[in-house]
């Protein structure tokens, strides 16, 4: 499976995208709804952070999908939808860290 399938498995209701095409590990995920939590992958961590007092309230997530390591940020739009930002984290081995926990 490549790495856009994975993501669509995490987001089955999104549309994804790859936003940089010379780069495989950069994605967006547009029109999903809002509060999304990403599926069909282990949750390591998740936070909420709002920059600024009248600003989207923003998700992130770490995640282990098919081997690889995902930093997620999920932005919740005012108008009730929400658009996430994937990246693909390298140089870090997810099976060993699973382990050791």
């Amino acid at each position: 499976m490549n790495l856009q399938e994975t993501v669509a498995l995490m987001f089955p209701h999104g549309v994804v995208t790859q936003t940089m095409p010379d780069s495989d590990s950069i994605f967006e995920v547009h029109e999903i709804p809002e509060n999304t939590v990403p599926q069909n992958c282990a949750v390591l961590a998740s936070g909420e952070f709002q920059y600024f007092r009248d600003q989207d309230r923003t998700s992130s997530f770490l995640v282990h999908a098919e081997d690889h390591v995902f930093c997620i940020r999920v932005h919740s739009a005012h108008s009730g939808g929400s658009h996430a930002e994937v990246i693909l984290r390298y140089g870090f081995d997810p099976v060993k860290k699973l382990r050791e926990h």
